[in-house]
């Protein structure tokens, strides 16, 4: 375990200065008006790079995601204009978080796989186009490399802040549904009592010669753990979407470059 800790420091410390140093480089050698073109450009190799390896739900979720990274921040410049892009997104990130507390157990794959769909969309937007008012506002070019690290920082604290409510949130619901049930339940199944192993052992529980009665129990206690960690998300998201309403609409029509722009001389 102290290996993988390691490792895993390392490869964050490595993939975050990456994502970083890429977008300041962009910002750098393109002036304001060109940017969402490259932007969206940077999404592809996202996708590329995550094509392989997620189950199909994921990756159709993923793949969303990303044409809507490229496709809102490209389209940013032929519509003059970013707010539409970003009121839209969160109004799909809203809606669709609040439709995945409607899949259950007997959800049908069609919405299994269209309302992540939709919210990948939302999600994959607000990846890329909210960069631009931030490095709109400087009024300085040279600070845009710190406003893009800040808000990077911001965006990874979110998921830290985010992940540690989901966590709870599970856990509130989790231990007290499947304690009810803890007595029934053969020796494979008594670690199901603690939530924090909950989620490594479901992929488990399908190599298991399970009753489909007691299956089905089971099903539904995650079932409703993770709806009630969609309820709290939905008013995350309401809450970033009223604040949206107050985004100002600047101008992209600066000619500016930074200090790693390329010399025409």
């Amino acid at each position: 375990m102290p290996a993988v800790i390691s490792g895993r420091l390392l490869q964050g410390l490595g993939g975050g200065g990456l994502d970083v140093l890429g977008e300041i480089i962009v910002a750098d050698i393109t002036v304001l008006k060109e940017r969402p073109t490259y932007l969206g450009i940077m999404a592809i190799p996202t996708a590329v790079g995550s094509i392989l390896g997620p189950s199909l739900g994921a990756l159709l979720c993923h793949v969303a995601s990303v044409l809507a990274a490229g496709s809102s921040a490209a389209l940013v410049g032929p519509l003059k204009g970013y707010r539409w892009s970003i009121w839209i997104s969160w109004f799909l990130v809203t809606l669709g978080t609040g439709l995945l507390a409607l899949l259950s157990v007997s959800s049908s794959k069609a919405m299994g796989f269209g309302i992540p769909i939709m919210w990948g969309w939302g999600v994959g937007a607000l990846l890329r186009v909210p960069q631009l008012p931030i490095q709109a506002s400087v009024a300085n070019i040279n600070d845009t490399g710190l406003v893009i690290g800040l808000m990077m920082f911001l965006r990874l604290l979110g998921g830290l802040v985010g992940l540690a409510i989901s966590s709870s949130v599970f856990s509130n619901v989790f231990e007290p549904s499947i304690s009810k049930i803890i007595p029934y339940l053969p020796a494979e199944l008594q670690q199901l009592g603690d939530a924090n192993m909950a989620i490594g052992f479901s992929p488990k529980l399908r190599t298991l010669a399970i009753p489909a009665e007691l299956l089905l129990v089971i099903q539904k206690t995650y079932s409703d753990a993770f709806r009630a960690i969609f309820f709290a998300m939905t008013g995350a998201s309401g809450l970033g979407l009223l604040s949206s309403l107050a985004t100002e609409e600047l101008t992209l029509d600066k000619e500016e470059r930074g200090q790693q722009q390329f010399d025409s001389t």
